[in-house]
């Protein structure tokens, strides 16, 4: 009995040295820690660091070099106002036409002539768009006028326009909407051909109707083109309504450039140009921030 009692506490104590060994190597092979900065809560957290301060303190820096540079090559160059005035000229300026409320009038007349006529080319861009990326013929017949469209600029027929069109505001939308509607359309139609077919059969199959595909699968897989589309509508729909202005207006950001032209007024027309930089960035910004928000949906 004693030596079996002995060899069965061996046994065990072999087996349970065995087991041990065992387990060493899944020891091993766990993972090692890792620190903060690559946890998955630390890469989301040091890019949430990255797009809220490391990418403005970016934008602001090369601002301050821009304006730097400005003031070196107006002040070190010894140039006259009338040829290159200084940013501080420039920003007193524009704080006068601030407090006396006439730069805000400006900047509503171009961004009321600029936002209709973005509206007008993006409902027909996308409708139009849809027809011709699901119709071959339709494509076949309409690709020679979009073509022929492309090399006729928007400023010879802005004349002509002016003729057409009695009302300021109609003629300055119509002009906006002329320059960015083909970029629009062009990449509705891009988006709607490089979705995957296979989706569009899954979902036919599925009993989807037409609404229902273009909601939950065309729009979605082509969101990322279409919005690439409506950045560069928009900040053409800018340049629009800057040429519709400097044909006939009395009131808009392209009629403080034709104003200041004129007059030999090179500060007001350096007014006119730092505006058109800020309200082109803005909605930049704001498409930007639209397509990060696309990206979290997908």
């Amino acid at each position: 009995m004693g030596i079996g009692t002995r060899t069965t506490d061996s046994t065990k104590r072999s087996v349970d040295r065995g087991a041990s060994h065992r387990e060493m190597p899944r020891d091993l092979d766990a993972p090692p820690a890792l620190p903060d900065s690559v946890q998955p809560g630390g890469t989301q957290a040091g890019l949430t660091w990255t797009r809220t301060v490391l990418r403005p303190f970016v934008w602001f820096t090369a601002l301050g070099v821009l304006v730097m540079m400005w003031w070196g090559v107006a002040v070190l160059g010894n140039y006259p106002p009338f040829i290159l005035p200084t940013p501080w000229a420039v920003a007193e300026r524009m704080w006068a036409m601030l407090v006396d409320g006439s730069l805000l009038g400006h900047w509503r007349t171009t961004v009321l002539e600029a936002g209709l006529g973005f509206s007008l080319a993006l409902v027909v861009a996308l409708c139009l768009g849809y027809l011709v990326a699901k119709s071959r013929i339709l494509d076949r017949v309409l690709s020679p006028y979009i073509g022929l469209s492309q090399g006729l600029p928007v400023v010879a027929l802005a004349p002509l326009l002016a003729i057409w069109f009695r009302d300021d505001l109609t003629r300055k939308v119509v002009i906006v909407a002329l320059i960015c509607f083909i970029p629009m359309l062009i990449n509705t139609v891009v988006a709607l051909r490089s979705i995957d077919r296979s989706m569009l059969e899954v979902a036919r199959i599925s009993g989807a109707t037409w609404w229902q595909t273009v909601r939950y699968v065309e729009l979605p897989l082509g969101a990322r083109a279409l919005l690439g589309g409506v950045k560069l509508g928009l900040t053409l729909s800018i340049t629009g309504a800057i040429v519709g202005e400097f044909v006939t207006a009395d009131s808009g950001l392209g009629f403080l450039l034709t104003l200041g032209r004129g007059s030999f007024d090179t500060t007001l027309v350096f007014v006119g140009l730092v505006n058109l930089a800020l309200l082109t960035m803005i909605l930049y910004t704001v498409v930007t921030l639209l397509e990060r928000r696309v990206e979290t949906w997908e």
